[in-house]
């Protein structure tokens, strides 16, 4: 019975720590838009040597700005995915991509 019940604590904990609320990464779009069409951006930055971010933290504000840049003023139905690869003696790269739908 004990370990049932330290299995089943472990994977409600493992479920738990994997999951999170959803996040606007952007402002909440107006009552009233116009719809310019699809937009992708992207970001990407090196963590150097598994602990220097250079350009990592900021990479998902920097795919957001190229989404809507010269396009609209904002993005609905918004998606973001990550990706990373390992560089040997540098550390990893870190991608953000964002894509949306433009508005105005």
């Amino acid at each position: 019975m004990l370990k049932q019940n330290t299995l089943v604590l472990a994977v409600t904990l493992f479920m738990l720590g994997c999951s999170s609320k959803p996040a606007r990464i952007g402002p909440r779009p107006p009552a009233s838009y116009e719809v310019v069409g699809p937009s992708k951006g992207g970001g990407c930055g090196l963590l150097f040597l598994g602990l220097i971010p250079l350009g990592v933290n900021s990479r998902t504000e920097r795919a957001y700005a190229e989404a809507i840049h010269g396009k609209g003023s904002d993005l609905i139905n918004t998606e973001i995915q990550y990706s990373w690869w390992y560089v040997p003696y540098l550390g990893t790269i870190h991608c953000t991509t964002v894509t949306g739908t433009v508005v105005r």
